[in-house]
């Protein structure tokens, strides 16, 4: 079974972290692109309830390695418009997570 559940990501408290994993070993063994297609795709640096490291593993892959090193290096996140589901409400749910996590940092810096 593959597949990422924590408490943050779908308020479970039994953790399933195979594709956060497998995706840290594949960013960290690329040695020229990555490419990154998936209709979830969650990272965030910091302030966030997300709570996986890929904003951080990413960076640290380019800015560490390829730039360092002068090597080049592209990265290629696609995520779809809308996720592809059956249910609105799903979608509707991954939309407004989505959004809280870009925007309430934004809010946060205003208030203060």
């Amino acid at each position: 079974c593959v597949r990422s559940v924590e408490l943050w990501s779908a308020g479970t408290k039994s953790e399933k972290s195979s594709i956060h994993n497998g995706y840290i070993q594949m960013i960290d063994i690329a040695k020229h692109f990555i490419y990154i297609e998936n209709q979830l795709f969650i990272t965030i640096v910091q302030d966030s309830v997300v709570q996986n490291q890929l904003a951080n593993v990413l960076f640290r892959r380019i800015i560490e390695r390829a730039h360092k090193n002068a090597k080049k290096f592209c990265v290629c996140v696609v995520l779809p418009l809308l996720p592809d589901f059956d249910n609105m409400n799903t979608v509707q749910a991954v939309l407004y997570f989505i959004m809280i996590n870009h925007y309430s940092k934004d809010l946060k810096m205003q208030a203060n």
